[in-house]
């Protein structure tokens, strides 16, 4: 559940709302993810037959909901026909894969015996309780997991910098990946729904010393 949730973190534009809620009132509730709004379909491309998962969540505005608009985003399976690399590797990159790893916990889901069947139809959940993981404990786990997951890192500095993640740093990461791979502020905002730049500004990391000297060569070959 959380290999999937991570997934669909990164290589979506679902925010944390779509996963988590605040409470366990109807009000924090409405904007999670549910199974009826998966929608896959495939495609081929480049001869690689492959995946795309669109995600369709439906506005839960009350006041004027003719003019409100249903939100939809999409990811893709990473893994199909990528052989250049090694089992190992392979199984590796199914497993951050956001549509393999969904598949992975819906198939898990299925055998589960659940004390609850009230929350079944969202598709993130506690396997224990049968109940939507609230936020708070969300953070808590995505905090323990990483604190894992960077232990090659010295103590002191590792627990500094998992303080200060949540859920919130997967949207600022990946606009901050998105912008220092080259790509335009505006993709950057289309990739996370945003419907100005100058929002996506604040969410990814602004460009230091070390960022502004790596474009300098390419600054001065335009010059030549």
């Amino acid at each position: 559940m959380m290999r999937s949730m991570g997934a669909l973190m990164w290589f979506s534009a679902l925010r944390p709302c779509h996963f988590s809620p605040e409470t366990l009132k109807p009000k924090d509730m409405k904007h999670l993810l549910e199974w009826q709004f998966l929608r896959p379909y495939q495609v081929t491309a480049s001869r690689v037959h492959r995946t795309i998962l669109n995600l369709h969540i439906p506005s839960m505005k009350q006041h004027q909901k003719e003019a409100a608009k249903d939100w939809s985003t999409a990811t893709a399976c990473i893994c199909a026909g990528f052989t250049d690399c090694t089992q190992e590797e392979f199984v590796q990159l199914t497993a951050l894969c956001p549509v393999c790893a969904l598949e992975r916990w819906r198939q898990r889901v299925a055998r589960l015996r659940l004390p609850t069947l009230e929350f079944t139809n969202f598709v993130f959940f506690d396997p224990r309780t049968g109940k939507p993981i609230l936020r708070s404990r969300c953070n808590e786990m995505i905090r323990e997991a990483l604190d894992v997951a960077l232990d090659h890192i010295p103590q002191e500095d590792r627990e500094r910098i998992v303080k200060m993640l949540s859920m919130k740093s997967w949207r600022s990461g990946v606009g901050t990946e998105i912008v220092t791979k080259g790509n335009a502020g505006f993709v950057a905002a289309a990739f996370l729904a945003h419907s100005q730049t100058d929002i996506t500004q604040t969410y990814y990391h602004k460009g230091g010393d070390l960022e502004r000297i790596s474009v300098l060569p390419d600054l001065v070959d335009s010059i030549l």
